[in-house]
């Protein structure tokens, strides 16, 4: 029975070290996601006018211009994002407004949500 148990434990070990790098790769990559979202508005504004209505397609639908003022129509999950922010308050640096139990870069002026304000 003990050697069962050893081998079973030696099991669980593995895949725990396996759930830690998946865990490290994870948190790699929210960072990143982060980076990119805080530098989008001035990414977007080096971009060729084609490559920039791709983008703005991908994340827009039934955009109408009417009386000299943008109305957009944000696609899944962009449009959650959008209400996200419109209920996040001010926006101001110190993070105020979030709903509560969320990050303070939430509605954050550098985050990626700082993109749709910069687009209407």
């Amino acid at each position: 029975m003990s050697e069962q148990w050893r081998v079973e434990q030696e099991k669980l070990m593995q895949e725990i070290t396996l759930h830690r790098a998946a865990d490290q790769c994870y948190l790699d990559e929210g960072v990143r996601l982060l980076e990119l979202a805080q530098t989008s508005q001035r990414l977007f504004a080096k971009q060729e006018p084609r490559e920039q209505r791709r983008l703005l397609n991908f994340v827009l639908s039934n955009s109408t211009w009417k009386s000299g003022e943008l109305s957009v129509v944000f696609r899944q999950p962009f449009d959650l994002i959008a209400e996200t922010t419109a209920s996040g308050g001010d926006g101001d640096d110190s993070g105020g407004g979030n709903p509560p139990g969320c990050p303070a870069w939430w509605a954050h002026k550098d985050s990626n949500l700082g993109f749709k304000s910069q687009l209407l």
